[in-house]
């Protein structure tokens, strides 16, 4: 990254730390050893990665418990039942990209879409590398009828997993619905 680009994304970080803490870098309260500039610079040129939070082993434990009844929940078709398990689970073990995408799926069987959505963006965020987060992203999306973004997220998840028959399916499918939306 360039020097320009550092001092441009510092002093806009900057900026929404002081909007956000309603604070400005004159406040003698809010002041750091070093000045945030500084910090935001050296995370940047170092590219530090910040744990969302620490889990703590035994609460990573109990969450996983919790989240050995959802596929029962899920087959029974206890959908509420298994959003309410992963929210427990979350609040155990809040890096863990798998609960999110399943209550992104329990989420989108209820038709809650939106929270679909965050769910699954959330897991996504956790690993960028989960092409499961991206499928169920894309199932959501088509559910909405927003089928070019389906597409872009079914590519991503066959793009992680080339060999997966289903991302290649809802692909073709989610590509043929949006030719159907701009014939009208």
């Amino acid at each position: 990254m360039m020097p320009f680009q550092v001092a441009m994304r510092g002093a806009v970080a900057i900026q929404c730390l002081g909007t956000v803490f309603k604070i400005s870098p004159e406040d003698a309260q809010a002041a750091v050893s070093q000045p945030l500039t500084e910090v935001f610079t050296n995370s940047v040129c170092k590219n530090d990665i910040v744990p969302l939070t620490n889990s703590v082993p035994e609460d990573v434990g109990k969450a996983d418990q919790l989240e050995d009844g959802r596929p029962q929940r899920m087959k029974e078709e206890k959908y509420t039942a298994a959003v309410d398990c992963y929210t427990q689970a979350l609040a155990l073990d809040p890096n863990n990209a798998v609960y999110y995408c399943d209550r992104a799926a329990a989420q989108s069987k209820l038709s809650h879409y939106t929270d679909a959505i965050k769910d699954g963006e959330k897991a996504i965020a956790i690993d960028s590398k989960y092409s499961k987060a991206y499928g169920g992203m894309g199932l959501v999306l088509t559910a909405m009828n927003k089928c070019e973004e389906a597409v872009t997220s079914y590519q991503k998840a066959l793009d992680l997993e080339p060999e997966n028959d289903s991302y290649k399916s809802n692909v073709k499918i989610a590509e043929r619905w949006l030719v159907l939306q701009e014939l009208g």
